[in-house]
């Protein structure tokens, strides 16, 4: 069997020193030496080495003075997830040792069933299933044609991130991921301008041009078909910000907070197509069927939502909560004051 290029380094977590010597002396038989070992008689100290130093193995006894059972082993793969374990154990339970094998590890092996070549051949074929299971997971988690993060990425990173709070609170969060991805396949290649239609879409356009693995331009409008607080729409706009440059022969992408009734941004449309753009297409956050007047072409939609009136992440109510990093529906009883007729549109 070929041995593991010399170098790799191997941590041994184990408090007991009669067990911790008899695995150095089997690494030590080897005359390739191809791994070099350290020891940490606790769980604590073991974590702590990782942290200062990667390891490319542990070998990990679930039973230390500070943790015991297959807790011993959460602990250490929530730390490391990257690096192979292997279980020692002299508990020799067929169901303990499937479960965790289930929960991560490469292996588990039984304590007085161990010789020389089974932990050599354990130790460097976890090793090689482990690089190939990054590599899988890589290709799960990575759009092929963009190499950008995909849904299930950002869905595993969340739920890192909800498990990991000492103290529990609210998440929100709001998923653009696949827009980007589609749009940068979309116009590869080409010469692309996002026109970010004020003000609600400036985050999410500040967020969306990040996100495009593409060379691009960038423009503003602003338009207004809302009067004072009461935001329901007329149909009547006027352009308060036109370009500040031409859009001719260039393809154009609309971004928009959210789509309701589709009047202002029917208008819009109409408006943009008489610069003689190359292509025109629309990407929005939120799209709102129920409320739709006008049939609007919508290329590119991050969420679509019920008929809720909803603010934050660029979304107002009277011109506020805008700078809310979430979105969030607003309370009937904010907007029931509004006379009849001036229903909310967000």
């Amino acid at each position: 069997m070929k041995s593991e290029a010399p170098g790799k380094s191997v941590l041994l977590i184990e408090d007991n020193p009669g067990d911790a010597r008899l695995i150095r002396e089997m690494l030590a038989d080897d005359p390739a030496q191809p791994f070099t070992l350290t020891h940490a008689d606790r769980l604590s100290t073991g974590i702590e080495k990782l942290s200062h130093k990667a390891a490319d193995l542990v070998l990990l006894d679930l039973s230390l003075p500070d943790s015991h059972g297959i807790e011993t082993f959460s602990k250490i793969y929530a730390h490391s997830p990257k690096v192979p374990i292997i279980v020692l154990s002299g508990n020799d339970d067929q169901q303990l040792a499937l479960y965790a094998v289930k929960s991560g590890a490469q292996d588990y092996l039984v304590k007085g069933k161990i010789d020389r070549e089974l932990l050599l051949r354990a130790m460097q074929y976890a090793i090689e299933r482990k690089r190939y299971q990054e590599e899988l997971e890589r290709q799960a988690n990575y759009d092929a044609l963009t190499g950008l993060p995909n849904r299930h990425l950002l869905l595993d990173r969340l739920k890192q991130s909800i498990v990991s709070q000492r103290i529990p609170r609210p998440v929100a969060v709001v998923f653009i991921d696949r827009p980007p991805a589609r749009i940068t396949a979309d116009y590869a290649g080409r010469h692309l301008t996002l026109v970010s239609v004020l003000k609600g879409s400036l985050p999410f356009m500040a967020d969306l041009m990040r996100a495009i693995d593409l060379p691009l331009r960038i423009d503003l409008m602003e338009v207004s078909s809302y009067g004072g607080s009461a935001t329901e729409s007329s149909g009547l706009v006027r352009i308060l910000k036109d370009l500040s440059a031409t859009i001719e022969r260039e393809d154009v992408l609309i971004v928009e907070d959210i789509i309701d009734t589709g009047l202002t941004l029917n208008y819009l449309i109409r408006y943009l197509r008489g610069k003689n753009p190359a292509s025109l297409r629309i990407c929005t956050l939120l799209d709102k069927p129920a409320r739709r007047l006008v049939e609007i072409p919508v290329d590119y939609v991050g969420f679509s939502i019920p008929d809720q009136f909803v603010v934050g992440y660029g979304l107002d109510f009277g011109e506020i909560y805008r700078n809310l990093r979430f979105v969030g529906v607003l309370k009937p009883e904010v907007y029931a004051a509004l006379p009849e007729g001036e229903a909310p549109e967000g």
